[in-house]
């Protein structure tokens, strides 16, 4: 009880001192924030040879979704790719919309981006990944960027 009363009486101060009413600074303290780190790489690699009919073989790239804290309700988000300098459909397989999740007790998720492999050597490319709409948490960062790196070097 103590301390949660020093809790309250340090939250008051630094609200005042930063002119942000106590009430609104708690609330900051308990909401949930979903959101994407900053930066993600994914590795474009050499694609298997295969029949020129066969569909084409995607390398997956997990891109991580936090959490500010564990909750006890499964959140649920809405994202989408736009394209950068890597090219929807050619580098990466273009999502317009989809939905995520995050379970309950969980601090994060994860949604999986399709590469395109080819044998071309290329410079990095770049898409974003962008959080629409979160239930069971705010939004924070709603924007990450991802990196392809091209794993064929000229000369190979």
């Amino acid at each position: 009880m103590r301390s949660r009363l020093r809790f309250t009486v340090v939250l008051a101060l630094v609200a005042a001192l930063v002119g942000v009413p106590a009430a609104a600074a708690k609330a900051d303290v308990d909401r949930v924030v979903v959101e994407f780190s900053t930066q993600y790489i994914c590795w474009e690699t050499m694609p298997k040879l295969r029949a020129a009919t066969a569909a084409p073989e995607y390398q997956k790239c997990d891109v991580r979704v936090g959490l500010s804290k564990p909750t006890q309700q499964e959140v649920v988000f809405v994202y989408r790719t736009e394209a950068g300098s890597a090219k929807p459909q050619a580098d990466y397989v273009d999502i317009r919309e989809s939905k995520g999740a995050i379970a309950p007790g969980a601090s994060e998720g994860y949604i999986t981006l399709q590469i395109v492999p080819d044998r071309v050597p290329e410079p990095e490319e770049f898409l974003t990944v962008v959080l629409l709409q979160a239930s069971g948490a705010t939004v924070g960062r709603r924007t990450g960027t991802v990196t392809i790196q091209d794993s064929v070097q000229s000369g190979d």
